[in-house]
């Protein structure tokens, strides 16, 4: 399963998710992510965490989750 995260998390949690198995992708830079790189990185994925104080719409997790 692929997983995108918004924003840096401990060095732990990745271990973690990689050991379970999650091919994971991070937006690396220290600054709220552009939306146009968010709908960019999340198409084709099947989670997403994202930072709580990102906005986005609804369209975006659309795109890339079927699901919603």
């Amino acid at each position: 399963m692929k997983v995108y995260i918004t924003i840096k998390i401990q060095s732990k949690g990745m271990k973690y998710l990689r050991v379970k198995g999650f091919t994971v992708s991070i937006y690396k830079e220290d600054k709220p992510i552009p939306g146009n790189v968010l709908v960019k990185n999340v198409k084709n994925i099947d989670a997403f965490i994202p930072l709580l104080y990102v906005p986005m719409k609804i369209g975006i997790l659309a795109d890339a989750l079927p699901i919603f």
